[in-house]
């Protein structure tokens, strides 16, 4: 079970922590014998959260403001971009099946990502090394994508 501290976070990792039931409590346990008697003797929980949780969760919303953007509306934008990747993965798959020319594929796919990122960059007034900053920012804080 992933724990995450909002409700849009749900299907995309965790930013918490995590809680496992397994036998001995942790995953890859699990026997052929375990699975065909589908026996729970030897399950346990384990919990795992980040070790700065308290610290995480008070500055979680905090409105510093960088670029004009508040922390929350700075994590958006980080997912946002990183929802432009699945995009343009999906776009370019529609568009030449990866099977028939992988290479012709991947560059559509770059091609798209960067025309996105552009869209999204100018959507909301940032530069390209404001958005480079930003993205940083994000991959340093481990914000969901």
């Amino acid at each position: 079970m992933f724990l995450s501290s909002e409700s849009g976070l749900v299907g995309q990792g965790f930013d918490i922590g995590r809680a496992v039931w397994a036998p001995g409590g942790e995953l890859g346990n699990v026997t052929a014998a375990v699975a065909e008697g589908n026996s729970r003797a030897g399950y346990s929980t384990t919990y795992e959260a980040r070790p700065d949780v308290e610290t995480y969760l008070a500055n979680r919303f905090r409105s510093e403001e960088r670029f004009g953007l508040t922390v929350a509306e700075r994590r958006a934008y980080f997912r946002e971009v990183g929802q432009a990747g699945v995009r343009s993965y999906r776009d370019a798959d529609a568009a030449i099946d990866p099977a028939l020319s992988f290479q012709a594929n991947a560059r559509l796919s770059d091609e798209l990502y960067e025309r996105y990122v552009v869209e999204i960059r100018s959507r909301h007034g940032l530069t390209e090394e404001q958005h480079r900053d930003l993205m940083t920012e994000g991959f340093a804080k481990g914000w969901p994508q």
